[in-house]
């Protein structure tokens, strides 16, 4: 997974755990590689609620990650605002990332916004699994990344076991290339109840379900 690098605003790891109510976490500076929460390892865990997070100034930084749940760890966040900056030419600029088998991210009601190019609001990888519920709003603005042709998706779950669950959410991604939900690789899934999902700009797709996976 994407591993911590150049600035850090909160870690729990070995089993630690970090609760906040109320109150900010920022990272403000012109960098790539910045973090805001990051849990590593199982019982490492963060809760928290009533809380803003933010990663990334206007600059075009890139590869920055609000919130990791990394090899078995948990992070919930209840009524929380969460958002990436980067402006529109930072790359890989992600919301929420769940890694690995056991690792987990809960939001119940709250916001993910991501702006940059190839950018993803919950991104569920090799068999991490995100939960998303109460009128969570996830928001992703950016285009594709020239190299790779990888677009900014809202939802999105790759490889073996990964998994997103939405319930009364709205997911929305703009840009070209961009889905509102993406399930890539044999046993990823996305299951969505009673949600909206929207996208705009060239060569954009809702709900796709390529390479064996399911939505």
């Amino acid at each position: 997974p994407p591993a911590p690098r150049n600035f850090m605003a909160a870690q729990a790891a070995s089993g630690g755990i970090i609760a906040m109510v109320g109150g900010s976490v920022s990272t403000q500076t012109a960098g790539a590689g910045q973090r805001g929460l990051v849990a590593t390892g199982s019982g490492s865990a963060f809760n928290v609620s009533n809380a803003s997070i933010t990663i990334g100034n206007t600059s075009s930084a890139s590869d920055l990650i609000g919130a990791s749940a990394l090899l078995g760890a948990s992070i919930a966040l209840f009524q929380t605002a969460l958002a990436t900056e980067g402006s529109g030419n930072g790359i890989g600029n992600h919301g929420l990332l769940a890694s690995g088998a056991g690792s987990t991210v809960v939001v119940n009601a709250g916001s993910v916004g991501t702006k940059g190019r190839g950018s993803f609001g919950a991104w569920a990888q090799d068999g991490g699994r995100i939960s998303l519920s109460n009128n969570v709003l996830v928001n992703t603005t950016g285009i594709q990344v020239a190299a790779t042709s990888v677009g900014s998706h809202a939802l999105y779950a790759s490889g073996s076991g990964s998994h997103i669950q939405g319930d009364g959410i709205t997911a929305t991604a703009a840009g070209n290339l961009a889905n509102g939900v993406r399930a890539e690789g044999a046993g990823a899934t996305v299951v969505l109840v009673g949600s909206s999902i929207s996208t705009t700009g060239n060569g954009n797709k809702g709900p796709p379900h390529p390479h064996n996976a399911a939505v």
